[in-house]
């Protein structure tokens, strides 16, 4: 018995380990592509954690003022590009990269620009203009991809790139939810919410690992699986008569305590 006590026991705290390191890797990441704007307009908060692509990637290309396809873009939301199938194509001095410019048969690879050299402005009234820099050196300049997001329908499918005066300044502009920038808001998930979402993790597990120990272990059933349970049930008479004791001043006490 003590032996498969013992083994329980350790199962247990495994999967509460487990459990709690994926509730902390999910607060960690909650919020993790929230662009803020602020200017003398006011605050803008864009959520872009659906538009970040762990594979693949964002597409778009750049034509001939007669249509004719010039030069293929990747690019990725947030963080850096993770489509091996592209990156594979690029020197290891165009990498990392947030956004690529290649050519049609995919043997050139030039860094357009860094997730960690990125800028987020306002684009309209609430759009967002997503500024990568740091890309690789063209011209006078060294190269620049800049997303245009407005607010509006999902239009993200055929992108087209346009340059600036020939100035390797680069930029893609496109409708999206995304786009549509919340007045006022935050820059991601704050601190209290963090704590607030551990304790529900921790309680949660607390709860569950209790009552599989009460049953399997101790051989209990019904209420008497809940850990505490006499404490839980108990609690909501507690707080009425916590209310009851505060407000009458002390004059209305149940029975069951005894007067000092």
């Amino acid at each position: 018995f003590f032996s498969r006590h013992r083994v329980f026991l350790s199962v247990m705290r495994l999967a509460v380990a487990l459990v709690l390191s994926l509730c902390l890797v999910h607060t960690c990441l909650a919020g993790s592509c929230v662009k803020t704007v602020s200017d003398a307009k006011g605050s803008l908060r864009f959520d872009l954690g659906k538009l970040v692509k762990d594979t693949g990637s964002w597409h778009a290309q750049q034509t001939t003022p007669s249509g004719a396809p010039m030069y293929d873009f990747y690019f990725n939301f947030c963080d850096d590009l993770k489509d091996q199938g592209i990156l594979q194509n690029c020197a290891p001095s165009e990498k990392p990269a947030a956004a690529v410019q290649m050519d049609l048969a995919h043997t050139q690879c030039h860094r357009a620009g860094r997730s960690t050299d990125s800028y987020a402005g306002r684009y309209g009234e609430k759009s967002l203009n997503l500024t990568y820099g740091g890309g690789s050196p063209c011209s006078k300049w060294n190269r620049q991809f800049h997303i245009l997001m407005k607010c509006g329908p999902d239009q993200s499918t055929s992108l087209k790139v346009d340059e600036h005066e020939l100035s390797c300044f680069y930029s893609v502009e496109f409708q999206h939810p995304a786009g549509c920038g919340v007045v006022g808001g935050g820059g991601g998930i704050g601190f209290g919410w963090i704590m607030i979402i551990i304790i529900i993790c921790l309680l949660t597990i607390g709860l569950i690992v209790g009552i599989i120990f009460m049953k399997k272990v101790k051989g209990k059933s019904g209420k008497e699986m809940i850990p505490f349970s006499g404490f839980i049930f108990g609690l909501p008479r507690l707080v009425l008569d916590g209310l009851l004791f505060t407000f009458t001043c002390g004059k209305r006490v149940p029975d069951v305590y005894q007067k000092m």
